[in-house]
């Protein structure tokens, strides 16, 4: 399945989502611009994560997601 971040209220030039596994190991990374950010499952085991969600090189979120 595909996820959607969508960051209202601006639009960027740059969006990155940055996914880590447990051991703090990047095992994903996607790119868009504007308001929204499309994030696929692809290879991810079930487990959690961690994500940091920046704009324009600046961080705006972090958080922990489960995939299932």
């Amino acid at each position: 399945g595909e996820s959607t971040i969508l960051v209202e209220g601006k639009a960027f030039n740059q969006l990155e989502v940055k996914v880590y596994d447990a051991a703090g190991r990047l095992v994903r990374q996607e790119k868009s611009a504007g308001d929204q950010i499309a994030m696929t499952k692809g290879d991810l085991k079930a487990g959690s994560y961690f994500f940091v969600l920046e704009a324009d090189g600046q961080k705006l979120k972090t958080g922990k997601i489960i995939v299932q």
